[in-house]
């Protein structure tokens, strides 16, 4: 198994906090999107990632910034997309914000497994954000969900699997020191809440 980005570990962290706010049974691939236009949160004005080491803070800031240009250029923008994602997610069977641990679902075991060979067919030591997005585009259900806000989805999946044909690491001192602190990351609690497998 590849080491897991720290992008792609805030992601998961994201979603965990979104499924847990739905009332939802598990992470849900849908909950994955939101947690993937989640990301800007980090560098919103006010908000603190002093969690974050710098090495992290600069790795996430990297596939961010490939990954938003490409959203840019599909006229979305994330905090849009993501509140408009909210109100098409079905709520779960547990009452809204219950604490708990959340795992994956079935479906978003098999994105993450359809991301970990995309990222292995482009030689890229590390899972990222790019490879979920572009596992997530080839799920139908995903692409139903997105085509209200993207006037042109197919051009924006084609770009995003472009992209994904290309090693994670454009920045290597950066990558490798994100490969081996992602790592040790026990489990997504890097942020405080409970993700599951």
């Amino acid at each position: 198994m590849r080491a897991r980005s720290y992008a792609l570990e805030t992601v998961w962290q994201y979603a965990a906090e979104e499924a847990v706010a739905a009332g939802s049974d598990h992470i849900e691939p849908e909950h994955l999107l939101v947690g993937i236009c989640s990301i800007e949160k980090l560098f919103s004005a006010g908000l603190s990632s002093s969690h974050l080491t710098p090495y992290s803070l600069a790795s996430i800031r990297s596939e961010w910034q490939e990954l938003l240009a490409l959203l840019l250029d599909a006229k979305l923008t994330p905090s849009t997309l993501r509140r408009e994602l909210r109100k098409t997610i079905a709520p779960g069977s547990i009452r809204p914000g219950t604490a708990r641990t959340v795992s994956r679902s079935e479906r978003s075991r098999a994105i993450f497994s359809r991301a970990e060979q995309t990222a292995a067919q482009a030689g890229s030591t590390l899972v990222g954000i790019i490879y979920l997005l572009a596992a997530l585009l080839e799920d139908a259900a995903i692409r139903d969900l997105l085509r209200p806000s993207c006037k042109d989805l197919p051009r924006l999946q084609e770009a995003v699997t472009a992209a994904a044909r290309h090693p994670l690491q454009t920045r290597p001192a950066v990558a490798q020191k994100a490969s081996i602190s992602a790592s040790t990351i026990s489990g997504g609690k890097s942020l405080g809440t409970g993700a599951g497998k």
